[in-house]
């Protein structure tokens, strides 16, 4: 059997509770402004409706600075003022800011995850926000885009390269010089070239060769010449085999 309830009592059913949880407007007008909610030893302050303005007002101190939030209800501002001491109480710096600085500032945290996770690079909001003002005082009215492109258009990107490699490079583009084209004569004198090359080997050769006759000197041994560099027996212990290699450093001084 089919039980059927009145359309009356289905409406009932659908009846909030606000009212019991906060007084409604008729019951707010009587309440004397302002009220004072507070949880440990922080305050806010609710400010009630007046004639020209038909807010309230929750109003407290955050971050050394006062501020102030509207709302329609008493009920809402109360709610709120409760959450904010509490927050307040908690250590949290959230009720300083307002709804779209929250926003804002979760979209930072959010781009910074983002950069780290393609990166591996760790980057602090302050520390971000810090070196864009300092690059902003620094390039003026440009953006920092601007900038970066105008960078990569003009950086030289060096890459290191062995003494000897590089004066055979230019001995080599130096001895084109030297043969006449087209019926011209030629750009540069072959012994002229000659000598310099000559002088370049002995630059380039210099640095090694007399660690060679040092090593040669003090393991009794010849060095013997390895890639770029020598290996020799070490000096530094008794040694079978050659076990030491010498060549040149990123600073084009010997490095072992």
């Amino acid at each position: 059997m089919r039980t059927n309830f009145p359309q009356k009592n289905e409406e009932a059913c659908n009846v909030r509770t606000d009212s019991a949880q906060f007084p409604n407007e008729t019951e707010s007008r009587k309440m004397r402004f302002p009220k004072l909610i507070k949880h440990r030893r922080f305050e806010a302050t609710i400010y009630g409706k007046t004639g020209n303005y038909k807010y309230y007002r929750v109003a407290y101190y955050a971050a050394g600075k006062r501020k102030i939030r509207n709302f329609k209800t008493f009920g809402e501002a109360k709610s709120e003022a409760e959450r904010i001491v509490r927050d307040l109480a908690q250590g949290s710096q959230s009720a300083a800011l307002s709804a779209k600085q929250s926003r804002d500032a979760i979209t930072a945290f959010e781009m910074l995850e983002s950069f780290r996770q393609a990166t591996g690079r760790s980057v602090s909001l302050p520390g971000a926000i810090s070196q864009f003002v300092e690059v902003s005082k620094k390039i003026g009215e440009r953006t920092l885009n601007e900038v970066a492109d105008g960078f990569i258009k003009t950086v030289a990107t060096v890459t290191r390269k062995d003494i000897g490699k590089a004066v055979d490079e230019f001995s080599q583009a130096a001895e084109m010089r030297t043969k006449a084209t087209d019926g011209q004569r030629a750009q540069l004198s072959a012994k002229y070239a000659y000598n310099r090359q000559i002088q370049l080997r002995k630059f380039a050769d210099m640095n090694l060769t007399e660690l060679k006759n040092l090593l040669a000197a003090k393991t009794r041994s010849e060095p013997k010449r390895s890639g770029e560099g020598f290996v020799c027996r070490c000096p530094a212990h008794e040694d079978q085999t050659a076990s030491l290699s010498i060549g040149t450093g990123r600073t084009g001084l010997p490095n072992s």
